[in-house]
C-alpha cells in the first residue's frame, strides 16, 4: 500500500488516501494507528477536508452503477460516505481539490475542472480541455484576495503546461501563459503567484513577469506558503537535485533542505495539521517534529460556549459577546483561512467591530484574546450582506 495524500480536520483527525490496496483510512490519535475508512481495495490518489464544514472528500466509485466514477463526501469522520456528484461520463484521477472564498471548492482532474458553490455538496463541470494529442491534468488552485482563482496544468507527453486564471469564482477560465510542467501553486502575501513542476517561478500578475527561482532540475510537487511568508516546497530527487524538503526564509532567494530523520527524499504532498506541524507525504507519511507553519489558527471553529459572534454571514460590521471579556480590554484579530493576519483591534466589553475594507467574499477567522481566555470563531463575509 502506498499512500498518495492526507488530509487533517481541526480536531486533529487525519485521512489518508492510498494506492495499492487502496482505500481511506483514519488516525485519531496522532497517527500512531489507523483504521480503514472506506473504499477498499479501490486506488485512491487524492483526499480533502473542506476547512469550513470538515467534511472528507474523495473520488471513488459507485459500484451499484457498474463502477461509476464520482465525489463522494463523509460528514462523520469516515464512517459513511455519499456519493455528491455522479457524472454520465467517465474521467481519470482527481489530482488536487482546494477550498476558498465563500464557499467555492474546486476539483483538477485529466482534462476537466470541477467546481462547487456549496461547500461540496452539488458538483458540476467548470472547465473542459480539448487539447489535441495530449491530456491536459489539472494539477492545482490558489485563492488570491482580490478574488481571482488560479490553476496549474501539466500536458501529459508534452512535457508543457499553463497558468490558468478565473476572474468569476471558477465559472470560467483563460489561459494567461507558461510553457512549462507545472504541478503545484500558492499565492503570496503581496499577491505574486510561485508555481513549479520543472523548477519553481514567481509570477507577478501586475506586470506580468515572470522570474525563476529554482533551476529546471528541481521538481516542486507541493507549495506552503506560511504565514510569516517562509516557503515550504516538497520536491522530488533528480539526478542532480535534493528532493524532499526545502525551506526559504528570504523570499524566495535561497533555499536550504530540512530532511534530518527522512529516510526517503521524494515527497509529493505537503500538508499541515492542527497545530502546524508539516505532513510530507510520497508513499509513506512524514511528520515534523516541531511546529512550522506559525502564527496560524486551526481552519474551522475551535467551538466555545461562551463566545458569540453575530450576525453570521457578516456586512460591514459584526458584534463580539462574552462574559469573559467584560470589562476587560482584549485584542480582536481577522485572518484570512491560511493563518495571514489583515486586522487588529483593541476593545473592552461587548463591541462592534467594522469590517475592514478590502475584504474579498469569503470565510475568515476571528480572534478574540483576553488576559486569561482565547477563543477563535469563523465568520462568512458577504459585502452586500
Amino acid at each position: 500500500m502506498q499512500t498518495s495524500d492526507i488530509a487533517c480536520q481541526s480536531n486533529g483527525t487525519l485521512f489518508i488516501s492510498n494506492y495499492g490496496k487502496g482505500g481511506v483510512f483514519r488516525s485519531t490519535d496522532q497517527a500512531n494507528t489507523w483504521q480503514l475508512a472506506g473504499f477498499n481495495w479501490l486506488n485512491i490518489v487524492s483526499i480533502a477536508v473542506n476547512p469550513a464544514t470538515d467534511d472528507v472528500f474523495v473520488q471513488g466509485l459507485e459500484f451499484s452503477l457498474s463502477s461509476h466514477s464520482g465525489i463522494f463526501k463523509s460528514s462523520d469522520n469516515g464512517n459513511n460516505w455519499q456519493a455528491v456528484y455522479l457524472p454520465d461520463f467517465s474521467f481519470d484521477n482527481i489530482r488536487q481539490y482546494r477550498c476558498g472564498f465563500d464557499s467555492i471548492m474546486l476539483a483538477g482532474a485529466v482534462r476537466y475542472i470541477f467546481r462547487s458553490a456549496d461547500y461540496g455538496q452539488t458538483w458540476g463541470v467548470a472547465h473542459y480541455s480539448s487539447a489535441p494529442y495530449y491530456a491536459e491534468v489539472f494539477t492545482d488552485f490558489a485563492f488570491s484576495q482580490d478574488g481571482t482563482i488560479y490553476a496549474t496544468s501539466a500536458r501529459m507527453y508534452a512535457d508543457c503546461g499553463k497558468l490558468w486564471r478565473s476572474l468569476d469564482t471558477g465559472l470560467t477560465w483563460e489561459e494567461i501563459g507558461g510553457c512549462n510542467y507545472y504541478e503545484c501553486i500558492a499565492i503570496d502575501s503581496s499577491g505574486k503567484i510561485l508555481t513549479g513542476g520543472e523548477g519553481l517561478y514567481r509570477y507577478d500578475p501586475a506586470t506580468e513577469v515572470w522570474e525563476q527561482l529554482l533551476p529546471s532540475f528541481y521538481s516542486p510537487d507541493d507549495i506552503i506558503i506560511a504565514p510569516n511568508q517562509n516557503i515550504y516546497i516538497g520536491c522530488y530527487r533528480t539526478g542532480i537535485s535534493i528532493g524532499g524538503v526545502l525551506v526559504s526564509e528570504d523570499n524566495g532567494e535561497t533555499f536550504t533542505a530540512v530532511n534530518s530523520g527522512m529516510d526517503w527524499i521524494d515527497v509529493k504532498r505537503l500538508k499541515p495539521d492542527n497545530i502546524g506541524r508539516l505532513l510530507a507525504v510520497n508513499g509513506k507519511v512524514l511528520r515534523s517534529n516541531d511546529t512550522l507553519i506559525t502564527h496560524a489558527f486551526p481552519t474551522s471553529l475551535i467551538k466555545d460556549n461562551h463566545l458569540i459572534i453575530y450576525p453570521n454571514p457578516v456586512g460591514s460590521y459584526f458584534t463580539i459577546q462574552s462574559p469573559e471579556f467584560n470589562g476587560n480590554e482584549y485584542v480582536v484579530s481577522i485572518y484570512s483561512i491560511s493563518g495571514v493576519k489583515l486586522f487588529e483591534e483593541y476593545l473592552a466589553n461587548d463591541k462592534r467591530v467594522m469590517v475592514p475594507t478590502g475584504l474579498s467574499s469569503g470565510i475568515y477567522l476571528v480572534s478574540i484574546k483576553g488576559k486569561n481566555h482565547h477563543s477563535v470563531g469563523k465568520v462568512i463575509y458577504k459585502p452586500d450582506y
